[in-house]
């Protein structure tokens, strides 16, 4: 437009186009193309109003600038120049699609402001060309346009509406889409597929050819391979690339444009060679785009990485890209593609390595294979790292901070995390000193009130996320970002949650002291603090609507992962928490929309370890709702799959026993999930179950999962005969005996102990006996080959044997009572109680182990576990005390022991006088049973533990007459004359005298003798007529009462 006046140079070439043709009516004199119209740049520009018309008649003589106008029009119209400039076509191509809705009455007209098919974009790009007179043929349009041009329509075939946002993200990065873009709809014609392939495929050759010759151009400038990577000052940049051919040359934007489709059409073949759904009906774009073979030879990747080599020549190219695109393209259209093609050349390197291990290769022939992903001097690592380095260092600078946003700063941390996590990128450099500065800053960025009350609950829960990733990659490569236990705030205190200096718009105060010198996981936990709150923070319009009702089930799995990992406190966590069991139980559709196993299985993960379950966050009803509507949803998913498969073994296992260990011996839905994947055969129906093979589910299991299923169906009190033969089964198999642990070996004994106490009564216990003695032989030997064993270990074994009377492999027994002493530091009072129990009750079978008359080896071990629960009496429960002290009193009831410090007794009657008010009934029966084996003689502790069982109602009320008959017993062991303790006894077990045992009662007729007292005449008859059929004994004997 040389010829425009100066006047009217500022207007928008194609805004004068329309104003002429809107005032003269003026149309396009082009044949056969008439059919092409200009709604995309009417669309884009808007139709010009009479207001702005006349405002464009104040530049000039109306009738002058209309017939100058016109004249132009004329000239363009003869092929004597573009209709629409460079500028023009690449600023219409580049609008992003956005619906617009106009209601007309009870009407609503629904219009997008983009090109929406192909012909559109050709349209676009024919008015961008010389020949507007001639029919638009494809190839000599594409031929004919400027390949910055290309680019750009490139990208916005790659882009919604014609492709789902899904392919400019990878697989992990589905779930943080914001507000998907519009996919298309409608019927498209036969036509307009064949144009969109046509296009596409003739856009990226044309791309990769001028691509080729402008990395050929490099030869003439200084490599400098010396020089470390950095961003160099602006003064010293380029505005444009140095290469002087008008006709090939891309310049910054474009370069950009390239990167953006190469990373969508590589995610796209990835998709394709490794046989994953990815043609939905609805789009017929993508499903006509995966058929076309020849768009996939490997020239979007190879593009990709000459662009990559391109721009990462020097620092000199390199700085002037990132500082000509600026930072938000930097994020959007260079390093989200970055991460999104080496992601999926990764995906596609590990598939082809499946695949080809089961072939036989040479080794020239697999060496070779593997060269491009040589970690030492591979040069496209060395580019990449190189653009990394450099674009770190460029948003790191506060004026690249102040561009972004919060789904920018988010999406950047996002990438970093993807990049160096895995890794993804193979040889990649970390940490550098610029990558933590610029998470450092990014941090302290979203820490602002002005820009994270801009994010939305995806933005938060994606950076909430990054942060930790990278917050354990830093921590497990340098472990010195741990801990630093020097750094502090002096004079300072900071409370958990509250909006700390420097979060809001003010100028910060205390950044200067949270330097360098702290360790990045507080930096990460004071972001969590502040963002949480933000999530939390409820909208001016509801006083119940926050902007965590907006995510998803996986963005909220993501967090509280986050929140486990930071190790925050569970206290800080309460509002989170039950914000999220009032999200997940308010309405299902959160979690009915949830498609993904893994998901599931992390947000029930996440929520057992956050205690819930233990009613501290909503009331018990309300968090076990929770929790079966979730799993609800999963057994949902296993029964609407073709095939149960698709569930991996972690999945249902991390789920699974999650899941019982908030809520026990409780019914829930993924029992019912697992036992059908158990039971299934190959077609997904329930088969008969096999004695000694494993199910097709069992098959893909290890040993940790096995065990893990075991002990999750008896810790949920849940037996079934065939999924217990299944699963031990699948634990007898020598791959699994083999490669089983020590802690896998003692879950698996534990849990087959209390599922034995389970079978029904109406079973043939035998066999189930005879599969527990064949997996505990086999087990056992497990512990004795290995001295890696835990204290959790031990006890668990040998808490096992004893439970279930295992008494084949006492040497194996020895052999972890005598470890287990060894590894006292180590351990905790629960697990030495145990053993402590198991030992009493293994000492029964010692009679039969030996005709030597020795004491066992294990009672050293004992006499040690004594001690140490002594010296930590402070950390026992009311259960472990009782188990402790009812054991010392079997060693002594059996004859072991009787050399033991006389102290013992006397130091356990304090520990359990401390916690008398804590005791139930059946602790305190087996407490004074114990004390009464072993000559205790304080009465009156004995008689405090009694009368806090007779002197409360509830405790009475549930005191067995078993229980009551001991403790009658233990009072006339020990001589203790207490008449009101023997009268209050025997009203309880006279209470409960149709359950009462014979032996219960003649216990307590015999103790009623020890001490000289007369039992009641109840107790006489009961005994009389269950031990001697005296049916006439109560009369006979109340006759006798009152003749006297």
């Amino acid at each position: 437009m040389e010829r425009l006046s100066e006047r009217s140079a500022s207007i928008p070439r194609s805004v004068l186009l329309m104003a002429v043709f809107h005032e003269k009516g003026l149309h396009l004199p082009f044949g056969s193309a008439a059919a092409f119209t200009l709604a995309p740049v009417c669309n884009y520009w808007k139709q010009p109003s009479v207001s702005e018309v006349q405002s464009l008649h104040r530049h000039g003589r109306p009738a002058s600038t209309a017939r100058l106008f016109a004249n132009e029009f004329h000239d363009v119209a003869h092929g004597k120049g573009p209709l629409l400039s460079e500028m023009d076509a690449i600023k219409i191509l580049r609008a992003r699609p956005r619906r617009i809705e106009k209601h007309t009455g009870e009407n609503i007209t629904v219009t997008t402001t983009s090109c929406t098919t192909a012909h559109q974009v050709l349209q676009v790009l024919h008015y961008s060309t010389s020949h507007l007179n001639e029919t638009p043929l494809v190839e000599v349009v594409v031929n004919e346009i400027n390949p910055n041009v290309a680019a750009a329509a490139l990208r916005r075939l790659v882009s919604p509406p014609f492709l789902p946002s899904s392919f400019s993200t990878t697989k992990r990065g589905i779930r943080y889409l914001n507000n998907k873009q519009p996919i298309h709809h409608g019927e498209v014609t036969e036509q307009e597929k064949g144009l969109y392939i046509q296009l596409t495929t003739l856009l990226q050759k044309k791309l990769y050819d001028c691509m080729t010759v402008q990395v050929d151009t490099l030869s003439s400038f200084a490599k400098n391979d010396d020089s470390s990577p950095m961003l160099i000052p602006k003064n010293s940049t380029l505005d444009y690339i140095p290469i002087y051919s008008k006709s090939s040359t891309l310049n910054w934007y474009a370069m950009a444009d390239i990167l953006f489709s190469a990373s969508v059409i590589s995610n796209i073949q990835v998709y394709r060679s490794t046989n994953r759904k990815m043609a939905p009906s609805r789009n017929v774009y993508l499903k006509s785009i995966s058929e076309k073979e020849s768009l996939f030879d490997e020239e979007s990747t190879t593009m990709f990485d000459m662009a990559v080599q391109f721009l990462s020549y020097n620092n000199v190219i390199t700085s002037s890209f990132v500082r000509c695109i600026g930072p938000k393209r930097i994020v959007r259209d260079v390093l989200l593609p970055l991460v999104i093609v080496e992601a999926a050349r990764k995906r596609s390197h590990n598939f082809h390595t499946v695949e080809d291990s089961m072939l036989e290769f040479d080794e020239e022939e697999e060496e070779e294979h593997f060269d491009i992903f040589d970690d030492h001097g591979d040069p496209l690592t060395k580019n990449i790292n190189h653009m990394l380095h450099v674009m770190s260092s460029y948003l790191s600078l506060p004026h690249s901070l102040e561009v972004l946003n919060c789904d920018d700063l988010s999406t950047t941390l996002w990438c970093i995390a993807q990049i160096y996590d895995e890794p993804i990128i193979s040889g990649s450099q970390w940490p550098e000193e610029v990558h933590i500065n610029l998470i450092r800053s990014f941090m302290k960025r979203l820490r602002k009130v002005s820009i994270h009350s801009m994010g939305s609950g995806i933005d938060i829960s994606k950076a909430i996320w990054s942060v930790d990733r990278l917050v354990k990659v830093l921590e497990q490569r340098e472990p010195s970002y741990h801990v630093n236990e020097s750094w502090q705030l002096d004079g300072i205190d900071l409370p958990s949650e509250v909006i700390f200096p420097g979060e809001g718009d003010n100028q910060p105060i205390i950044d200067k002291v949270m330097s360098k010198s702290m360790p990045i996981r507080d930096e990460a936990t004071i972001m969590f603090y502040t963002l949480q709150c933000e999530l939390l923070k409820c909208t001016s319009s509801s006083s119940d609507y926050c902007k965590m009702n907006v995510l998803d089930l996986g963005q909220i799995a993501d967090i509280l992962c986050a929140a486990i990992s930071l190790e925050v406190p569970i206290s800080d966590l309460t509002s989170l928490i039950k914000t999220t069991i009032n999200v997940l139980t308010s309405s299902k559709s959160t979690t009915n929309q949830c498609n993904s196993y893994g998901t599931l299985s992390r947000i029930l993960w996440s929520l057992q370890r956050l205690r819930v379950g233990s009613g501290q966050f909503q009331d018990l009803q309300t968090e076990a709702y929770c929790v079966e509507t979730i799993g609800e949803r999963f057994l949902a998913l296993i029964r609407d799959q073709k095939t149960p498969w698709q569930c991996s073994p972690k999945q249902l296992v991390t789920s699974l026993r999650a899941t019982v260990m908030m809520f026990p011996r409780r019914p829930n839905a993924i029992l019912e999930a697992a036992s059908y994947l158990i039971l299934a055969s190959d077609n997904g129906d329930m088969a008969e179950p096999d004695l000694y093979n494993s199910s097709p589910f069992l098959t893909e299991c290890n040993e940790f999962e096995v065990s893990n299923l075991l002990f999750s169906y008896a810790l949920a009190g849940h037996f079934d005969e065939d999924v217990y033969f299944e699963l031990t089964a699948t634990m007898l198999e020598a791959d699994i005996i083999q490669s089983c642990t020590p802690s896998s070996a003692s879950r698996a004994m534990w849990a087959c102990a209390v599922l034995i106490q389970l079978i029904p009564s109406n079973s043939d216990e035998s066999v189930f006996y005879e599969r527990q003695v064949d997996l505990f032989h086999q087990l056992s030997g497990i512990l004795l080959m290995t001295s890696n064993l835990s204290s959790s270990d031990c006890s668990g074994a040998m808490w096992s044997m004893a439970k279930t009377g295992y008494a084949l492999d006492k040497g194996c027994f020895d052999y972890l009572a005598k470890r287990l002493s060894s590894i006292l530091e180590h351990s905790n009072t629960r697990t030495v109680a145990q053993a402590v129990w198991a030992c009493a009750k293994m000492i029964r079978y010692e009679k039969f182990a030996s005709e030597i008359d020795s004491q066992p080896p294990y009672l050293d071990s004992v006499v040690l576990f004594f001690g140490y629960l002594i010296d930590h009496g402070e950390q026992m429960t009311p259960l472990h005390i009782s188990q402790t002290i009812w054991s010392l009193g079997v060693f002594y009831a059996r004859g072991s022991l009787k050399d033991a410090d006389p102290a013992l007794a006397r130091d356990l009657s304090s520990i359990a006088m401390q916690n008398v008010d804590h005791f139930n009934t059946q602790e305190i029966a087996n407490i004074v049973w114990a004390f009464s084996k072993v000559d205790f003689s304080d009465a009156a502790i004995i008689t405090r533990l009694i009368r806090h069982v007779t002197t409360s109602s509830k405790l009475s009320e549930a005191c067995t007459s078993q229980e009551a008959s001991n403790m009658i017993y233990a009072l006339g062991k020990m001589h203790i004359r207490e008449s009101v303790l023997f009268n209050e006894l025997s009203l309880i077990l006279m209470n409960q005298l149709q359950g009462a045992s014979s032996q219960a009662i003649a216990n307590a007729l015999w103790a009623y003798d020890a001490v000289a007292l007369e039992p009641p005449i109840e107790l006489m008859g009961c005994w009389a007529r269950e031990k001697l059929g005296m049916d006439a004994f109560s009369s006979v004997t109340g006759e006798k009462e009152k003749t006297e």
